[in-house]
Protein backbone atom coordinates (compact mmCIF):
# COMPACT_ATOMS: atom_id res chain seq x y z
CA UNK A 1 0.00 0.00 0.00
CA UNK A 2 0.85 3.97 -0.86
CA UNK A 3 3.55 5.41 1.92
CA UNK A 4 2.91 8.78 2.94
CA UNK A 5 5.66 10.97 0.28
CA UNK A 6 8.20 12.76 1.48
CA UNK A 7 7.47 16.49 2.01
CA UNK A 8 10.61 17.36 -0.42
CA UNK A 9 8.51 15.14 -3.15
CA UNK A 10 4.96 15.53 -2.61
CA UNK A 11 4.86 17.60 -5.96
CA UNK A 12 0.92 18.73 -5.72
CA UNK A 13 2.10 21.97 -7.92
CA UNK A 14 1.81 21.63 -11.78
CA UNK A 15 4.13 22.67 -13.95
CA UNK A 16 2.56 25.86 -14.82
CA UNK A 17 2.92 27.03 -11.17
CA UNK A 18 -1.38 26.93 -10.36
CA UNK A 19 -1.57 24.88 -6.99
CA UNK A 20 -3.50 21.31 -7.55
CA UNK A 21 -6.73 20.74 -5.80
CA UNK A 22 -6.77 20.44 -1.80
CA UNK A 23 -6.71 17.05 -1.17
CA UNK A 24 -10.13 14.71 -0.76
CA UNK A 25 -10.11 14.17 2.68
CA UNK A 26 -12.89 11.38 3.94
CA UNK A 27 -13.34 10.56 7.87
CA UNK A 28 -15.55 8.14 9.74
CA UNK A 29 -17.43 9.53 12.68
CA UNK A 30 -18.59 13.07 13.22
CA UNK A 31 -15.96 13.46 16.36
CA UNK A 32 -13.00 12.26 14.12
CA UNK A 33 -14.68 15.20 11.37
CA UNK A 34 -14.39 17.49 14.01
CA UNK A 35 -10.55 17.80 14.89
CA UNK A 36 -9.86 17.40 10.91
CA UNK A 37 -12.31 20.21 10.24
CA UNK A 38 -10.25 22.24 12.81
CA UNK A 39 -7.07 21.71 11.30
CA UNK A 40 -8.35 21.87 7.82
CA UNK A 41 -10.26 25.36 8.60
CA UNK A 42 -9.90 27.93 5.43
CA UNK A 43 -8.54 25.16 3.47
CA UNK A 44 -10.96 22.68 3.32
CA UNK A 45 -14.00 20.27 4.23
CA UNK A 46 -13.46 16.58 4.95
CA UNK A 47 -16.10 14.43 3.81
CA UNK A 48 -18.08 12.05 6.76
CA UNK A 49 -19.41 8.85 6.05
CA UNK A 50 -21.30 8.11 9.26
CA UNK A 51 -23.78 10.71 11.25
CA UNK A 52 -24.42 10.89 14.50
CA UNK A 53 -27.53 8.98 14.72
CA UNK A 54 -25.63 5.91 13.00
CA UNK A 55 -24.28 3.09 14.09
CA UNK A 56 -20.63 2.58 13.26
CA UNK A 57 -20.30 -0.78 13.84
CA UNK A 58 -23.41 -2.48 11.62
CA UNK A 59 -22.94 0.12 8.56
CA UNK A 60 -23.58 -0.38 4.89
CA UNK A 61 -21.91 1.81 2.37
CA UNK A 62 -23.95 4.07 0.47
CA UNK A 63 -23.44 3.98 -3.23
CA UNK A 64 -22.03 7.93 -3.25
CA UNK A 65 -19.89 6.94 0.25
CA UNK A 66 -18.28 4.27 -2.06
CA UNK A 67 -17.46 7.17 -4.64
CA UNK A 68 -16.14 9.27 -1.73
CA UNK A 69 -13.82 6.60 -0.59
CA UNK A 70 -12.98 5.84 -4.17
CA UNK A 71 -11.72 9.83 -4.48
CA UNK A 72 -10.28 10.19 -1.37
CA UNK A 73 -6.19 10.94 -1.05
CA UNK A 74 -6.13 10.70 2.56
CA UNK A 75 -8.50 8.57 5.09
CA UNK A 76 -9.25 9.55 9.03
CA UNK A 77 -10.58 6.93 11.07
CA UNK A 78 -9.96 5.06 14.68
CA UNK A 79 -9.85 1.73 13.32
CA UNK A 80 -11.13 -1.73 12.46
CA UNK A 81 -12.05 -1.89 15.94
CA UNK A 82 -14.74 0.31 15.65
CA UNK A 83 -15.47 0.32 11.98
CA UNK A 84 -14.24 -3.19 10.21
CA UNK A 85 -16.48 -2.31 7.24
CA UNK A 86 -14.31 0.24 6.71
CA UNK A 87 -11.38 -1.92 6.71
CA UNK A 88 -12.62 -4.02 4.09
CA UNK A 89 -13.72 -1.18 2.00
CA UNK A 90 -10.35 0.36 1.53
CA UNK A 91 -9.09 -2.85 0.50
CA UNK A 92 -11.42 -2.96 -2.17
CA UNK A 93 -10.23 0.46 -3.57
CA UNK A 94 -8.50 0.41 -7.12
CA UNK A 95 -6.71 3.96 -5.85
CA UNK A 96 -5.34 3.04 -2.48
CA UNK A 97 -5.02 6.50 -0.23
CA UNK A 98 -3.37 7.32 2.45
CA UNK A 99 -4.88 5.93 5.61
CA UNK A 100 -4.53 6.84 8.80
CA UNK A 101 -5.87 4.89 11.92
CA UNK A 102 -6.10 7.07 14.77
CA UNK A 103 -6.41 4.70 17.15
CA UNK A 104 -2.90 3.29 16.20
CA UNK A 105 -0.88 6.48 16.52
CA UNK A 106 2.26 6.04 19.14
CA UNK A 107 1.01 7.44 22.13
CA UNK A 108 -2.08 7.42 22.17
CA UNK A 109 -4.24 6.21 25.47
CA UNK A 110 -5.23 2.04 24.75
CA UNK A 111 -7.57 0.55 27.27
CA UNK A 112 -8.92 -3.19 26.99
CA UNK A 113 -12.48 -3.56 27.72
CA UNK A 114 -13.55 -4.40 30.95
CA UNK A 115 -14.78 -7.63 31.37
CA UNK A 116 -18.36 -8.86 33.27
CA UNK A 117 -21.40 -7.13 34.94
CA UNK A 118 -19.52 -5.76 37.20
CA UNK A 119 -16.06 -3.90 36.88
CA UNK A 120 -13.20 -3.96 39.04
CA UNK A 121 -12.90 -0.75 40.88
CA UNK A 122 -10.50 1.64 39.05
CA UNK A 123 -6.90 1.42 40.90
CA UNK A 124 -4.43 3.61 38.75
CA UNK A 125 -4.63 3.97 34.95
CA UNK A 126 -0.98 4.01 34.09
CA UNK A 127 -1.81 4.61 30.90
CA UNK A 128 -2.79 8.10 31.63
CA UNK A 129 0.13 9.00 33.63
CA UNK A 130 2.62 8.13 30.47
CA UNK A 131 0.46 10.77 28.79
CA UNK A 132 -0.32 13.68 31.10
CA UNK A 133 2.23 15.92 29.60
CA UNK A 134 1.83 17.31 26.11
CA UNK A 135 5.28 18.96 24.96
CA UNK A 136 6.04 20.71 22.23
CA UNK A 137 5.32 18.50 18.81
CA UNK A 138 7.66 16.25 17.93
CA UNK A 139 7.35 16.31 13.81
CA UNK A 140 8.26 12.51 13.95
CA UNK A 141 5.17 11.74 15.86
CA UNK A 142 1.84 10.21 14.62
CA UNK A 143 3.09 8.21 11.30
CA UNK A 144 3.25 4.72 12.95
CA UNK A 145 0.11 3.16 11.18
CA UNK A 146 -0.32 4.91 7.67
CA UNK A 147 -1.73 2.42 5.25
CA UNK A 148 -1.98 -0.27 7.25
CA UNK A 149 2.00 -0.63 7.41
CA UNK A 150 3.82 -0.16 11.14
CA UNK A 151 6.71 1.66 12.17
CA UNK A 152 6.03 1.33 16.05
CA UNK A 153 5.83 -1.58 18.28
CA UNK A 154 2.43 0.03 19.46
CA UNK A 155 0.53 -0.75 16.59
CA UNK A 156 0.42 -4.37 17.35
CA UNK A 157 -3.16 -3.74 18.78
CA UNK A 158 -4.39 -4.44 15.24
CA UNK A 159 -4.62 -8.49 16.20
CA UNK A 160 -6.47 -7.10 19.72
CA UNK A 161 -9.36 -5.26 18.17
CA UNK A 162 -12.51 -6.09 18.59
CA UNK A 163 -14.35 -8.95 16.99
CA UNK A 164 -17.86 -7.67 15.16
CA UNK A 165 -20.29 -10.40 14.46
CA UNK A 166 -22.82 -7.72 12.17
CA UNK A 167 -25.62 -7.47 14.78
CA UNK A 168 -26.51 -4.77 16.51
CA UNK A 169 -29.24 -2.08 18.50
CA UNK A 170 -29.07 1.55 17.14
CA UNK A 171 -25.68 2.33 19.31
CA UNK A 172 -22.56 -0.11 20.06
CA UNK A 173 -23.80 -2.80 21.92
CA UNK A 174 -23.73 -4.89 18.42
CA UNK A 175 -20.00 -6.12 18.62
CA UNK A 176 -18.17 -8.29 21.20
CA UNK A 177 -16.30 -6.50 23.58
CA UNK A 178 -12.97 -7.98 23.91
CA UNK A 179 -9.44 -6.93 23.29
CA UNK A 180 -8.85 -2.98 22.97
CA UNK A 181 -11.87 -0.53 23.70
CA UNK A 182 -12.30 1.27 20.48
CA UNK A 183 -13.84 4.56 21.69
CA UNK A 184 -10.26 6.57 21.86
CA UNK A 185 -11.91 10.34 20.91
CA UNK A 186 -13.77 9.94 24.29
CA UNK A 187 -9.98 10.79 25.87
CA UNK A 188 -9.26 14.41 25.09
CA UNK A 189 -5.53 13.68 25.39
CA UNK A 190 -5.75 11.36 22.50
CA UNK A 191 -7.62 14.25 20.68
CA UNK A 192 -4.81 16.77 21.60
CA UNK A 193 -2.40 14.20 20.65
CA UNK A 194 -3.88 13.56 17.08
CA UNK A 195 -4.29 17.47 16.25
CA UNK A 196 -0.34 17.25 14.88
CA UNK A 197 -0.84 13.81 13.32
CA UNK A 198 -3.34 15.50 11.33
CA UNK A 199 -1.90 18.45 10.51
CA UNK A 200 1.28 16.57 9.33
CA UNK A 201 -0.53 14.25 6.82
CA UNK A 202 -2.19 16.81 5.50
CA UNK A 203 0.77 19.16 5.19
CA UNK A 204 2.57 16.51 3.37
CA UNK A 205 0.24 16.11 1.00
CA UNK A 206 -0.80 19.88 0.57
CA UNK A 207 2.20 21.31 1.64
CA UNK A 208 1.13 24.81 0.06
CA UNK A 209 -1.39 24.90 3.12
CA UNK A 210 1.05 23.72 5.76
CA UNK A 211 1.15 27.14 7.50
CA UNK A 212 -2.85 26.84 7.54
CA UNK A 213 -2.65 23.57 9.05
CA UNK A 214 -0.06 23.70 11.60
CA UNK A 215 -1.74 27.14 12.36
CA UNK A 216 -4.72 25.75 13.22
CA UNK A 217 -3.36 22.86 14.53
CA UNK A 218 -2.26 24.99 17.07
CA UNK A 219 -5.14 26.93 17.76
CA UNK A 220 -7.15 23.42 18.29
CA UNK A 221 -4.66 22.02 20.43
CA UNK A 222 -4.35 24.81 23.26
CA UNK A 223 -8.37 25.04 22.80
CA UNK A 224 -8.68 21.04 23.79
CA UNK A 225 -6.06 21.56 26.51
CA UNK A 226 -8.77 24.12 28.01
CA UNK A 227 -11.44 22.06 27.87
CA UNK A 228 -9.95 19.05 29.48
CA UNK A 229 -8.68 21.31 32.35
CA UNK A 230 -12.33 22.58 32.52
CA UNK A 231 -13.59 19.17 32.90
CA UNK A 232 -11.41 18.36 35.04
CA UNK A 233 -12.19 20.67 37.38
CA UNK A 234 -16.44 20.20 36.80
CA UNK A 235 -16.25 16.55 37.47
CA UNK A 236 -13.37 16.40 40.18
CA UNK A 237 -16.15 16.90 43.46
CA UNK A 238 -17.84 13.48 42.01
CA UNK A 239 -15.51 11.37 41.73
CA UNK A 240 -17.04 9.16 44.30
CA UNK A 241 -20.35 8.90 42.25
CA UNK A 242 -21.54 5.62 42.16
CA UNK A 243 -23.33 4.99 38.73
CA UNK A 244 -23.69 2.30 36.13
CA UNK A 245 -23.71 2.73 32.29
CA UNK A 246 -25.46 0.62 30.08
CA UNK A 247 -22.65 0.18 27.40
CA UNK A 248 -19.40 0.08 28.26
CA UNK A 249 -18.29 3.07 25.71
CA UNK A 250 -16.94 5.41 27.64
CA UNK A 251 -13.99 4.50 29.87
CA UNK A 252 -11.89 6.70 28.45
CA UNK A 253 -13.44 9.33 29.71
CA UNK A 254 -13.90 8.22 32.97
CA UNK A 255 -10.00 6.78 33.37
CA UNK A 256 -9.39 10.46 32.15
CA UNK A 257 -11.50 12.16 34.60
CA UNK A 258 -11.27 9.87 37.83
CA UNK A 259 -14.89 8.29 37.55
CA UNK A 260 -15.65 5.05 37.86
CA UNK A 261 -18.61 3.21 36.42
CA UNK A 262 -19.75 0.26 39.09
CA UNK A 263 -20.80 -2.19 35.75
CA UNK A 264 -22.72 -2.42 32.39
CA UNK A 265 -26.29 -3.33 32.56
CA UNK A 266 -25.64 -4.80 28.55
CA UNK A 267 -22.80 -7.19 28.12
CA UNK A 268 -21.76 -5.91 24.49
CA UNK A 269 -23.98 -7.87 22.75
CA UNK A 270 -27.14 -7.30 20.30
CA UNK A 271 -29.46 -9.50 23.25
CA UNK A 272 -31.21 -7.32 26.18
CA UNK A 273 -29.72 -8.42 29.24
CA UNK A 274 -30.92 -12.08 30.84
CA UNK A 275 -33.12 -12.10 33.56
CA UNK A 276 -30.15 -12.96 35.54
CA UNK A 277 -28.37 -9.98 34.87
CA UNK A 278 -31.04 -7.82 35.63
CA UNK A 279 -31.90 -9.07 39.12
CA UNK A 280 -27.81 -8.64 39.52
CA UNK A 281 -28.24 -5.10 38.43
CA UNK A 282 -30.78 -4.53 40.70
CA UNK A 283 -28.79 -5.74 43.62
CA UNK A 284 -25.77 -3.78 42.53
CA UNK A 285 -28.06 -0.35 42.61
CA UNK A 286 -29.23 -1.29 46.15
CA UNK A 287 -25.84 -2.17 47.51
CA UNK A 288 -23.82 0.23 46.36
CA UNK A 289 -25.86 2.84 46.18
CA UNK A 290 -26.03 3.65 42.71
CA UNK A 291 -27.11 7.31 42.02
CA UNK A 292 -27.21 7.07 37.89
CA UNK A 293 -27.63 5.01 34.81
CA UNK A 294 -26.25 6.61 31.98
CA UNK A 295 -27.53 5.20 28.27
CA UNK A 296 -26.22 6.12 25.08
CA UNK A 297 -29.53 6.98 22.33
CA UNK A 298 -31.45 4.55 20.97
CA UNK A 299 -31.50 2.02 24.10
CA UNK A 300 -34.24 0.56 24.54
CA UNK A 301 -36.16 3.24 27.11
CA UNK A 302 -38.66 0.71 28.22
CA UNK A 303 -35.95 -2.06 29.86
CA UNK A 304 -34.29 1.13 31.08
CA UNK A 305 -37.41 2.62 33.06
CA UNK A 306 -38.13 -0.80 34.23
CA UNK A 307 -34.88 -1.19 35.39
CA UNK A 308 -34.58 2.12 37.54
CA UNK A 309 -38.31 1.50 38.25
CA UNK A 310 -38.88 2.02 42.57
CA UNK A 311 -35.55 3.22 42.75
CA UNK A 312 -34.18 6.39 43.47
CA UNK A 313 -31.88 5.64 40.58
CA UNK A 314 -31.87 8.70 38.05
CA UNK A 315 -31.35 7.99 34.33
CA UNK A 316 -29.14 10.22 31.79
CA UNK A 317 -27.99 10.00 28.26
CA UNK A 318 -24.62 10.18 26.92
CA UNK A 319 -23.58 10.60 23.39
CA UNK A 320 -20.20 9.87 22.43
CA UNK A 321 -21.06 10.66 18.76
CA UNK A 322 -22.73 13.89 18.92
CA UNK A 323 -26.12 13.43 17.05
CA UNK A 324 -28.12 16.37 16.83
CA UNK A 325 -25.16 18.82 17.80
CA UNK A 326 -23.94 21.07 14.80
CA UNK A 327 -21.12 19.30 12.22
CA UNK A 328 -18.77 21.57 12.10
CA UNK A 329 -15.29 22.12 13.94
CA UNK A 330 -17.25 22.84 17.40
CA UNK A 331 -18.94 19.22 17.54
CA UNK A 332 -15.95 17.50 19.17
CA UNK A 333 -15.24 19.49 22.11
CA UNK A 334 -19.50 20.04 22.71
CA UNK A 335 -19.55 16.09 23.34
CA UNK A 336 -17.36 16.00 26.29
CA UNK A 337 -18.47 19.17 27.46
CA UNK A 338 -22.26 17.76 26.94
CA UNK A 339 -21.27 14.41 29.08
CA UNK A 340 -19.75 16.43 31.84
CA UNK A 341 -22.97 18.37 31.69
CA UNK A 342 -24.94 15.30 31.58
CA UNK A 343 -23.74 13.80 34.44
CA UNK A 344 -23.27 16.28 37.01
CA UNK A 345 -26.84 17.03 36.51
CA UNK A 346 -27.39 14.03 37.09
CA UNK A 347 -25.43 13.82 39.76
CA UNK A 348 -26.39 16.66 41.75
CA UNK A 349 -29.92 16.10 40.77
CA UNK A 350 -30.32 18.57 38.79
CA UNK A 351 -33.18 18.93 36.31
CA UNK A 352 -32.77 22.58 34.99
Amino acid sequence: MRRLPILATALLVSASGVRADVPNIVVDIPPVFSLVSSVMQGVGTPKLLLRGNESPHNFALRPSQRRDLGQADIIFWIGEGLTPWLEKAQASLTQTPISVALGKQTGVVQLSFREGAFFEAHDEHDEHDEHDEHDEHDENDGHDEVNGHTEHNHAETHENAAAHDGKDHQDHAGHDHSGLDPHFWLDPENAIHWIYTIADILSQTDPENAGTYYANATRTKASLELLNKNIAQQLAPHRAERFLIVHDAFQYFEARFGLAAQGAISDGHAAPPSAARILAIRKLMQNQKISCVFAEPGYNAKLLDNLISETSVRLKQLDPLGAGLPLDHTLYEAVLQNMADMMVACFTNDEG
